[in-house]
């Protein structure tokens, strides 16, 4: 036998396909992309909106303000008769130019009334915390200056 040179056969020559940066989208799909974000954002908060509306309209009667109002105008108490809950306050504001002096049946409001009279623009608050029915009156003029507070 006879030697014979070993050859090894060329390598195959490689191709390596170019290389590309990544491309960004075309800037018109992000123009594309602004309005239908606005839009879902907008659905989003129209849904949120009518669930609040639904669940605050079915959870029950509105609860009415903490303090309610009574005025002292020189007609009389308005409104004249009212009615709270429970534990609420009601502000008796003198509205009038004349003083008036807040008082009630001790025996069911014992520390209801001014102790001194209320100048224009003065106020006194007081919070109700029995139920049941009460009739209060301006001193100075108890036939004229009479009101009623129902609390429920």
């Amino acid at each position: 036998m006879e030697n014979q040179p070993i050859t090894t056969p060329p390598p195959a020559p490689t191709t390596t396909a170019p290389t590309t940066p990544p491309v960004a989208p075309p800037a018109s799909t992000k123009k594309k992309l602004w309005p239908m974000l606005v839009g879902i954002i907008a659905i989003i908060a129209i849904v949120a909106g009518v669930v609040l509306y639904f669940v605050n309209r079915t959870s029950g009667p509105a609860i009415s303000p903490k303090v309610a109002n009574v005025s002292i105008q020189s007609g009389g108490f308005s409104p004249s008769t009212i009615q709270i809950q429970k534990g609420q306050e009601i502000t008796f504001t003198n509205q009038d130019s004349s003083e008036h002096n807040l008082g009630a049946n001790q025996t069911q409001l014992p520390d209801f009334g001014t102790q001194q009279p209320l100048q224009a623009g003065d106020a006194y608050t007081y919070i109700f915390n029995d139920s049941g029915t009460f009739h209060y009156y301006d001193s100075a003029n108890p036939q004229k200056f009479t009101g009623t507070v129902t609390v429920k």
